[in-house]
Formats: C-alpha cells, structure tokens, sequence
C-alpha cells in the first residue's frame, strides 16, 4: 500500500504541466504550490477513502511544517496513511511524503512534521467524517502516539 500511495503522489505530480509562462496548475486549475489542493486532487483521484485534515500554526505550535507554512492541510487515506505530496515535491521536507499511523516508527517523524494529532481538524469540503467519528479518529491517533516509546510526549 506505501508504494501504491507514493506512486500516487508522483502520477499527482506527474499530472502537473510545468512552464515558464505561469504557475503550475492541476487538471482542474488549483494552483500546485497549495497544500489542500494536493488533498483534494488525491480526494478527486480516490474519493471517499480520503478525508482532508488541518491545523493553524497558532494552534499546533510544535508542528515543523505549521511553523513553515502558517499552517497546512494533508489527506489521511483509508484512516490510516498520511500521503502529502506538497510535503514532497513542494517543500521538499520529506523523501516519500507517506506516513502509516499504524507504524510506531513513524511517529516520531509523524508528530515532528504534523504536530500534535489533537490539533488536526477535518478540513474537507468533502463530509465523510461526522464530528464525533473525527474526535475518535484525533484521540486514537492521540493515544497511540502519546504511549510510544519513538514518539515525544504530546
């Protein structure tokens, strides 16, 4: 599934014309250099698997990519993979730009990057999540990362 979702990332990029004359534009015109048009160009490309996440720097202050960014908005997939193409081909911050939530390894990356879990909002225009399936998802993710021994305390 990792390579699924990083070979999305590069077909996402891929889709992308690049020239001098302009910024660089996805298929449907959203400016490429903006973090919630590559969630919702995934969410075109995947549909109800994806749900798209956010936070404000001012309210996930140890997020590296809030800091950054003034904020940021990402796709969880399927509930468990972060794919962040602007993370990738845009910043640059990452190699791969896909993240399992399931893999304690990952997390101490995961909260470096993205903050605390508890801070993420769902940012979609696309409703797949009610408010209280959200608050589950954030505090499962919360606990998770808090009882890891890779992860700093949240």
């Amino acid at each position: 599934m990792i390579d699924e979702l990083k070979a999305l990332i590069q077909a996402q990029d891929d889709s992308v014309p690049f020239s001098a004359d302009g910024p660089a534009t996805f298929p449907d015109g959203s400016d490429w250099a903006i973090c919630s048009n590559w969630a919702q160009d995934l969410h075109k490309r995947l549909g109800a698997r994806v749900v798209q996440y956010g936070f404000d720097d001012e309210d996930n202050e140890t997020s590296e990519i809030a800091q950054l960014a003034g904020g940021h908005d990402f796709a969880i997939v399927d509930g468990r993979y972060i794919v962040d193409g602007w993370l990738v081909k845009v910043e640059q911050m990452h190699k791969t730009g896909v993240f399992d939530l399931e893999d304690e390894s990952q997390f101490a990356d995961i909260t470096r990057l993205y903050g605390d879990p508890r801070c993420w909002k769902d940012g979609s225009t696309f409703d797949f999540l009610d408010e209280d399936d959200e608050d589950d998802l954030r505090n499962q993710l919360a606990t998770r990362f808090s009882g890891s021994t890779h992860a700093p305390a949240i």
